[in-house]
């Protein structure tokens, strides 16, 4: 189907071999002449910054080669050597990157003037003129496009790039917060195991110590049968959080980019995180910020520059250009014939241009709607960080500063009294049950605290949260 319809207007002229080349040289100094988009270079040396950083060589699929063994963690590697590792080797952040990075690379080519066009002729049956017989046919000639096409079109590509640099943008922010999440996770394990395991050895001393009383004194050996029954049942629970030991590392690991059945020590202690925005920064943070809406704006903008493109396509497109016919034997007049022609399309088929248009007003709602319910979405999640980490730090600092010391005390107090026969068995396990329930409990709100913070991080950007340099203990 023809899409355009062409019209040519013909000037012969007879010129000189210095005329001509004058002509040829202007030419091709307008074509090649291209114009820059406005961030171009800078994403370019972005892209060329981050690659260099984390991504200094492209990988190939090869069976064959070995691969890089992954280096060796342990209980005292920072949670910002985590994070840094996991940057670096994590393949669907890298499958990110390269996306943006494709995405740069289509700008210089709908900025780039349409190619020329070289035609050839010989004439088989010669044709006699004045001057002699017609041997060969030149032809040049070159299409250009309506002022500022080609910077729209080179603007809503970069605008694309843009888009794909803000989704590789949230990719980190969501590697970074499941890093971070999986590394809390397995903290919590661990640390649920270690304090199981340290209750547990207390209650094997209690044991021990009520065999030896029933061996020297009078002391009824039902408790010393509740107390075996109350060992194999923690011993169990023990046995049980050690089942969650590969299901939680191999989450870790594929956070990190790791083969799911690396070995990873548990991490030593937590650090608390803290943050110092109000309710209200934070929600102007995230609407400023966020690069998932960043993302649709730049969509919603392409979008625009489109329309433009579109609207452009009613005028016509210039198409300037040469013709030189050789005659034999011309060398004896100096000259041959030399055409300049100037050409261009027809733009008649206007449905065509019309859908065009609408097409691209309609993206650009769509983007913007999208855009809007991303706000809602992200904002949800934000009040809901907000609360977890509010609920979680009051419970974390009610446990640590109160629960926790009185329980212990209790227990201590307890464990005399039952030690010497002043208080039953079930005070005494009553009182040993509530404090590894505080201890569990206090490790969990850590988590949880740790949790939330992180995620209030993936939504404003983790540059806003200052790490503070205090260990989480009783």
């Amino acid at each position: 189907m023809i899409s355009t319809l062409m019209f040519k207007f013909n000037t012969i002229l007879l010129l000189d071999k210095k005329h001509i080349n004058i002509f040829l040289c202007l030419f091709f100094l307008i074509l090649f002449t291209n114009c820059s988009t406005p961030g171009e270079s800078e994403a370019l040396k972005k892209a060329k910054e981050i690659k260099a950083t984390f991504y200094t060589e492209e990988k190939e699929e090869d069976e064959d080669k070995p691969s890089n063994p992954p280096p060796k963690l342990n209980k005292d590697t920072a949670l910002k050597n985590y994070v840094f590792f996991a940057l670096k080797n994590n393949p669907a952040l890298e499958s990110a990157f390269y996306k943006w990075k494709a995405a740069l690379e289509v700008i210089p080519q709908v900025k780039a003037m349409p190619d020329p066009n070289f035609r050839y002729g010989y004439y088989i049956q010669a044709l006699h003129t004045l001057e002699g017989p017609l041997e060969n046919y030149f032809s040049l000639s070159q299409t250009f496009p309506w002022y500022g096409t080609l910077a729209l079109q080179g603007s809503a590509a970069f605008r694309i790039a843009e888009a794909e640099r803000q989704n590789f943008e949230a990719e980190v922010l969501n590697v970074i917060y499941s890093v971070k999440k999986a590394y809390y996770n397995y903290w919590y394990l661990g640390k649920s195991i270690e304090i199981v395991t340290r209750n547990l050895k207390y209650l094997n001393d209690t044991v021990r110590f009520s065999k030896t009383r029933y061996e020297t004194t009078v002391y009824p050996y039902t408790n010393i049968l509740k107390l075996e029954i109350e060992d194999e049942l923690y011993k169990n629970s023990l046995e049980t959080l050690k089942e969650f030991i590969p299901p939680i590392r191999a989450q870790f690991n594929y956070a990190l980019g790791r083969n799911t059945t690396d070995k990873i020590p548990f991490p030593k202690e937590v650090e608390l995180p803290e943050q110092n925005y109000t309710q209200s920064e934070l929600i102007d943070l995230v609407i400023r910020r966020n690069p998932e809406l960043k993302s649709l704006g730049f969509l919603a903008d392409a979008e625009n520059d489109k329309i433009g493109i579109a609207l452009r396509r009613y005028i016509p497109d210039l198409t300037v250009g040469v013709d030189l016919t050789t005659i034999h034997n011309a060398a004896q007049f100096n000259q041959d014939p030399l055409i300049i022609t100037v050409g261009m399309n027809l733009p008649i088929y206007f449905t065509k241009y019309n859908a065009e248009r609408r097409e691209a007003k309609a993206n650009k709602q769509k983007y913007l709607r999208s855009k809007e319910d991303k706000q809602n979405l992200l904002l949800s999640n934000l009040h809901s960080a907000i609360y977890n980490e509010k609920d979680a730090w009051g419970k974390m600092m009610l446990y640590k500063d109160s629960l926790i010391p009185k329980a212990t005390k209790a227990l201590e107090l307890t464990r005399e009294s039952f030690d010497t026969g002043q208080s039953d068995y079930n005070t005494f396990i009553d009182a040993y049950r509530e404090l590894l329930d505080f201890e569990l409990k206090y490790a969990l709100y850590i988590m949880n605290y740790s949790i939330a913070i992180a995620k209030i991080a993936e939504l404003i950007g983790p540059e806003d949260i200052e790490m503070k340099r205090e260990v989480a203990s009783r």
